[in-house]
This record gives structure tokens, C-alpha cells and sequence, in this order.
């Protein structure tokens, strides 16, 4: 069994044939944890026979399609139509047995400053590594992907409010006090965090993400 790893960094199927030995990963030099796979998957076929070897590409490059589909080409986050997908998943899980679900809205202070003085070059590379920390510092079992321009969103399930807090300050501290967000520049950045925890703030998923886009401010 060879596990495909693809931009959710998790992995995101296993090919279930044994004969095949090695899966591999080209990587470019812009190599990152939240965007592992920037470049093509192949693998080596020297124990495969031809028609194994074609089936498995296909099942290669169709897991890369989908990850394609589902994944932030910046970032490497979940994208936003993935996200609230997976989001709906968590809340009917949290309905069924029933437990708490927390999110949180994310918003890099004052990009458009970053974008303005440095260049967009610089601001996606401030997206990209503000990404990279954000997957570093959550669970396995959490859900992280790009909203839209500056935001993100994450889900934590099995979370109630007051952990939630303190999962918060300690990410809002990290990015606060980490001088590499902003490549080549001797800035720091900071975030803004607004929380939602279901039920108490909503029923719904976008009802919690307006909770939360409200918390910010």
C-alpha cells in the first residue's frame, strides 16, 4: 500500500497494489509544509508490469485532480468551497451526538499596507508562510483553508469556547512575535481572531462565520 500525498499535506488516498514500490514527489524550490507538492507526482514502475503501470497513473493523476480541486493554489489550504463543505460535515457530526464545534475567522492586520509597500510578490509569500505557521500550530483532527484574500477559517472540532480562547491567543501570539512572515523585511505581522462556538452562536455554518467576521472588529 503507497500513500499519495498531495497539497493537504495529510495525504489524500493510498494506492492499494503492492507491487508498486515507491510513489515519489518532484519538489520545486518553493517547497513549503502547507503546500508540499508543487510540482508533478510520479512514480517508479520498475516492478510494475505495463498494465498495472498505467492504471496506477491514472489513479495518481486523478487524486491530483481532485486535489487540485480542493486545495488553495497559493496556500495549499483547503479552498473555500472545500472548506464549507467539510465545515457542513463537522456541524451535522457535532448535531448527531452532540458536540461542541468552535471556529475561528482569521484576518491578517493591515495587508493591503504589506501588498502596497512591498509589493504583491511579497504578500503572497506572507500568505504562503502565514499558512504554513497556521498548519503547523493546529490538531490533526482540525479543518484550516483560505476564505478569501487575507481570511482564513478554522474548525475545531470537539472544541469547546474557552479552549478555543486559549488555542487563539497562543496562535495570535506566535504569528505576533515570529519575524519570518514577511521575507527579507524586518516587520512583523499580526492577526485579528474572531471566534464562534456552536450552538451558542449559531445553528449554522454561515451564522457562526458572521459571528465571528463580527468579533473581529
Amino acid at each position: 500500500t503507497l500513500k499519495l500525498v498531495g497539497k493537504n499535506y495529510a495525504g489524500y488516498g493510498e494506492i492499494q497494489n503492492e507491487n508498486f514500490v515507491h510513489l515519489l514527489e518532484n519538489f520545486s524550490s518553493a517547497n513549503s509544509p502547507a503546500n508540499p507538492l508543487s510540482g508533478q507526482i510520479w512514480f517508479d514502475s520498475c516492478h510494475a508490469s505495463g498494465e498495472q503501470q498505467y492504471g496506477a497513473k491514472d489513479e495518481c493523476q486523478a487524486a491530483f485532480c481532485r486535489d487540485e480541486a480542493s486545495h488553495d493554489a497559493l496556500t495549499g489550504l483547503l479552498n473555500r468551497r472545500e472548506l464549507i463543505a467539510r465545515l457542513e460535515t463537522e456541524l451535522t457530526r457535532a448535531e448527531r451526538h452532540p458536540k461542541p464545534l468552535t471556529i475561528f475567522l482569521l484576518d491578517i492586520d493591515h495587508f493591503k499596507n504589506i501588498n502596497d509597500t512591498y509589493g504583491h510578490k511579497t504578500g503572497d509569500r506572507v500568505l504562503k508562510s502565514f499558512a504554513a505557521l497556521l498548519h503547523r500550530q493546529l490538531r490533526r483532527i482540525d479543518l484550516c483553508g483560505r476564505y478569501g484574500g487575507e481570511e482564513f477559517v478554522v474548525a475545531l472540532p470537539e472544541t469547546a469556547l474557552p479552549e478555543a480562547l486559549g488555542m487563539a491567543e497562543r496562535l495570535r501570539s506566535q504569528v505576533e512575535t515570529n519575524p519570518d512572515l514577511v521575507p527579507d523585511e524586518n516587520r512583523n505581522i499580526t492577526i485579528s481572531i474572531g471566534v464562534a462556538e456552536y450552538p451558542r452562536h449559531g445553528q449554522k455554518i454561515t451564522e457562526l462565520i458572521e459571528f465571528a467576521d463580527k468579533a473581529l472588529y
